[in-house]
Order: C-alpha cells, then sequence, then structure tokens
C-alpha cells in the first residue's frame, strides 16, 4: 500500500510539474522547479526551501544565523525557517498535508525515529548519502547514528546537535548533602542524595522531574523492554510489556522511588520541570531533570553555581548499561517533496550544517554536543571554560554500545505521554496505587498500538 501511495504522490508532483510548465497554475501551489533552475515558486532564481523548526526564540537565534550563513554561501538556494511548533504538531501536521504543502525539511526528535522512518512524507537522508560521492559523514559517533537509523541501519534523518535527558546537578549542594558526582550512578543514589539533602534544610526541593521520557530513559538504561518484539528490533510489536518480568520490577521499583519523594516533599510538583532555570539558580533545587541543551540557563547566566550535568542512569545498580550515554535530541529531516531538486536542497543545507564550525556554532549557543570528532575535538577548548561536564559526556556517547536504544516502536511519542501521564498522577496522589498506575501506563500504550495497526490496515 505504502509503494501505491508513494508512486500516486510522485505522479501527482510530475502533474503538477507539467500543468505549471503549461502555465495554467501560474501563481497558485507549489511548483516542481524546472530544468532551467527556476525557484520553486516558478520564477527565475533559487530554490525556495521551507524549514518547519520547533526551536524557540533562544534556538532560533542560533539557527537563523546559520539559515543566512547557508544562504550567502551559494546561490542556488534560499532558505526560510517557520518555528513554534513541536515535533508531535508537525507530525500531525504533515500526515494530514497533502504534498504539495509539505516543506522542504522538518525538525523532529530522535526519540520516535520509528515514526519518521514509516512516514511516506519522510525522503530517508540514506539515498541522498549513497548517490554523494564525498563522506562527509566520517567520524560521526556510532551511538548518535543508530539513534537516527532504522532497524537495518540505514540513516532516515540526521543530528542538529545531541541532546541527552539527565540531571543538571547544583555541585555545591550535593557536597553539603555528604555526596560526590561519583556516588551518582543510578536513580536509586540520586534519590537517596535527593533526599538527604531535602532532610538537612540545604535546598527546598531535591529533584525536579522534565517529562516522559525521564521514565522512558531511566528503564532503557536499566536494560529492559518496553514493548515485545525485542522492543521493536527482532519482532512485531504487538503489546506493552510492563506489566511482566523484570520490565515490572523496574518499574515498580522506579514508580515507588517517585512516590515516596513526592510523598516526603522532597520533588517538586511534576509540570515545573520544563523550565528550572530561576530555581536552580537559587540554589533551591539540588537536581533538575533535563537534557544538555538546558546548560545555557547556567553557563550563560554568570551565577558562580558550581555545576555538572550527568545523563540518565537506570533504576539501581543493576543497570545494564551503566556508565553509558544515550544519544537523543532534536534532528533533521527532508520531506518526500517529489522535487528532486527542491529535496537535494534540504540535503545541502543538512550538510552544511554538519561542517564543524556550524556545528560548534549551533551546540555551543544551545548547550548541545557535537556528533562528529572532529567537531567535538574543536568544541573541547570551549567547553573546558564553560561546560566542563562535557568531556566526560562525550567519552560516555563515543564509548555507549550500539545495544543501549531507545524501543523501536511507531508509538513512541504515545509511550512518552503514558510514563507523563505517570508521572503526574503520582505527583498528584502519591499514596495512591502504584500497581494501577503502572497498568493505566500499560493499558494506554497498548492503546496506542491497536490505534495505530488500525490505521494501517486502513491505509
Amino acid at each position: 500500500m505504502k509503494q501505491w501511495k508513494q508512486i500516486g504522490k510522485r505522479c501527482m508532483a510530475l502533474l503538477m510539474a507539467v500543468v505549471l510548465v503549461g502555465g495554467l497554475l501560474s501563481g497558485c501551489g507549489k511548483s516542481q522547479s524546472g530544468s532551467n533552475g527556476s525557484g520553486s515558486d516558478g520564477s527565475d532564481g533559487p530554490i525556495k526551501l521551507v524549514l518547519w523548526s520547533t526551536y524557540g526564540t533562544y534556538g532560533t537565534q542560533y539557527l537563523n544565523t546559520l539559515i543566512e550563513k547557508f544562504n550567502d554561501s551559494q546561490d542556488e538556494y534560499v532558505l526560510e525557517s517557520s518555528s513554534g511548533s513541536d515535533a508531535s504538531t508537525i507530525r500531525s501536521k504533515m500526515q494530514s498535508s497533502k504534498v504539495e504543502n509539505y516543506p522542504s525539511l522538518i525538525c523532529g526528535t530522535s526519540t520516535t525515529m520509528t515514526a519518521y522512518a514509516e512516514a511516506d512524507y519522510v525522503a530517508p537522508i540514506q539515498q541522498f548519502m549513497d548517490a554523494d560521492s564525498e563522506d562527509w559523514n566520517a567520524g560521526m559517533f556510532d551511538v548518535v547514528r543508530y539513534a537516527y537509523s532504522d532497524q537495518e541501519g540505514k540513516m532516515i534523518g540526521y543530528p542538529v546537535g545531541v541532546s541527552c535527558n539527565g540531571y543538571l546537578v547544583n555541585v555545591d549542594l550535593l557536597k553539603e548533602a555528604g555526596y560526590t558526582l561519583e556516588d551518582l550512578t543510578s536513580f536509586e543514589k540520586i534519590v537517596e542524595a535527593a533526599t538527604a539533602a531535602v532532610n538537612k534544610k540545604i535546598c527546598k526541593y531535591g529533584l525536579a522531574f522534565y517529562d516522559g521520557v525521564d521514565v522512558l530513559d531511566m528503564l532503557t538504561m536499566q536494560g529492559v523492554d518496553i514493548v515485545d518484539g525485542g522492543n521493536g528490533y527482532t519482532g512485531e510489536v504487538t503489546k506493552s510489556l510492563l506489566l511482566e518480568g523484570e520490565s515490572n520490577a523496574a518499574l515498580t521499583k522506579a514508580v515507588n522511588l517517585i512516590a515516596k519523594m513526592y510523598q516526603d516533599g522532597v520533588a517538586l510538583d511534576y509540570g515545573y520541570g520544563s523550565d528550572c532555570s530561576s530555581i536552580f539558580k537559587a540554589n533551591d533545587l539540588l537536581f533538575w531533570k533535563c537534557t544538555n541543551s538546558s546548560t545555557h540557563n547556567v553557563f550563560t547566566a554568570n551565577s558562580g553555581i558550581d555545576w555538572a550535568f550527568i545523563p540518565s542512569v537506570g533504576v539501581d545498580e543493576n543497570a545494564e548499561f551503566k556508565g553509558s550515554a544515550l544519544s537523543e535530541g532534536t534532528g533533521i529531516f527532508i520531506c518526500n517533496t517529489g522535487d528532486e531538486k527542491e529535496m537535494q536542497g534540504a540535503y545541502e543545507f543538512i550538510k552544511f550544517l554538519s561542517q564543524p564550525e556550524n556545528q560548534n556554532y549551533f551546540e555551543q549557543g544551545i548547550g548541545y554536543l557535537p556528533y562528529t570528532k572532529e567537531a567535538a575535538e574543536q568544541y573541547m577548548e570551549w567547553a573546558k571554560e564553560n561546560f566542563p561536564s562535557a568531556e566526560k559526556l562525550l567519552n560516555m556517547l563515543s564509548n555507549s554500545p550500539k545495544e543501549l536504544q531507545l524501543p523501536y516502536v511507531a508509538v513512541g511519542g504515545e509511550i512518552n505521554l503514558a510514563f507523563a501521564d505517570l508521572l503526574g498522577t503520582i505527583s498528584v496522589s502519591p499514596k495512591g496505587d502504584v500497581n494501577t498506575y503502572i497498568e493505566d501506563a500499560s493499558s494506554a500504550i497498548d492503546a496506542a498500538l491497536k490505534i495505530y495497526e488500525m490505521r494501517k490496515e486502513n491505509q
């Protein structure tokens, strides 16, 4: 069915091109770029490219600078960007849009890679890389490459920068509580330190949670599967495993730890963790669960706080991937517009972003990590002064095994939402029935899988 849909889309694109050449639809919709190098609006000039970005005001200022630099570096393409939507909203919009209304590029998340790999609206970047004589992708960290690839290792999208979910730590408060960074080897240890800090009245809150990915990452680092089919890598995904065996045991332990923190007033109410910069900088919070892209809130503030960032850890000391780091964050995808010149231009912009100097401009502004060895070497000079934790984090990423991957499942966004609801429920009712909370999360995942299967059958 997908094959026929794809053929239909390409036929539609070809038909539009023919009609536009004949001048019958002059000025209507988005045309195909002609062989004379005309722009995508049908006029002579550079081919127009459009990016649907997920970056807000802060990130957009850096992205726009690079877009201007790209536009000035050549005269074949001109790129424009619109921002403000989150990744899930963009995915929904793409699913309901006609091909002629597709942008050239979209931002998306590596935590939902399966959704992009199976989407007709995405043109996998691997096909453009295979046709390129320049091996510009050499030196990419393997764990980052796998995060943007399908089951066969074919790259679907490309990173803008590497973001790891983890903990921003107030090292001064941590020491006062009697702990060191080396002690923080599991969530169990982090809860212990957070509880000690609050009980000793060193700070108001021990930990602020971020999103459902907090739980997803914790279970992934522990080495347990969220869904069947080998977490989606060895077979068909048909159900949640949150009520079974090791998966249930790990999640039950994690949920009990979280509930105890809320009962004791150690954790900040869920929902405030998306931006705890003011609380953190006021020395009122020991652990801020966030991504390394949130570190710009600290290194640009001259607050004088001794801080560090550590990536997500497993539930306890028995975690399979202890000492490793998950590659996550925002990526960029080429849209399957059917316009070969437009798609090639989108690919050229991604290549442009990957240049070490451009990587470093963006990563240093945001707090991202670079994703190639050459860029990382340049990045470290800046990081020594501004982001000291980056060196260890990059080493962990470069040494992380291929097996450390998030579930390969099309309902990745729904899994994150199920875990977010779980955290929210615990925050509101920490003394409630833990088993019921887990059952609700598992049922939400199962329901999402059923809806996805129904949609596939109706395509």
